[in-house]
């Protein structure tokens, strides 16, 4: 009987250890989107949430956009390529409201690209992180200013 209940208080005492550590981990800090800024979040290949933060356009002059961005990792680690931290984008605008950003303009390779289209307060579209094998991991984004 004693060492019955030491059993199912070790599988206990395991069980909540486990559960905690995993909420711990996945958990994401509240997001401080800037005035004007859009709350970004990021799908990966399955449509499981992998990113959240915000982008902030700060220069949409002609076809040229401008802007930083600060995101963060949601959930279990994945390969979604360099789009956690903070940084400044680069990018330009097409037709009919599409938009194309590059996160990372300073690098020649390991990149993510946004291109989606931007439509008032909605900017959504595909994301990919790009490598000179070429695409490398992909998902969907939406973003919405607020």
């Amino acid at each position: 009987m004693k060492s019955t209940l030491c059993r199912v208080f070790a599988i206990l005492l395991l069980w909540t250890t486990v559960a905690c550590t995993d909420r711990v981990a996945n958990k994401v800090d509240p997001i401080q989107v800037p005035p004007g800024g859009f709350l970004y979040r990021g799908y990966d290949e399955s449509g499981r949430e992998a990113v959240t933060g915000w982008l902030l356009f700060s220069s949409e002059t002609g076809e040229s956009v401008t802007g930083t961005w600060e995101l963060q990792q949601v959930g279990a680690p994945g390969n979604i390529g360099p789009q956690i931290g903070r940084g400044s984008f680069e990018g330009s605008r097409g037709d009919q409201g599409t938009v194309g950003v590059n996160l990372n303009p300073d690098r020649f390779d390991d990149n993510v690209f946004l291109s989606g289209r931007l439509q008032g307060d909605v900017y959504s579209g595909r994301w990919s992180h790009s490598g000179f094998e070429g695409v490398l991991r992909d998902g969907t984004f939406d973003a919405r200013r607020q």
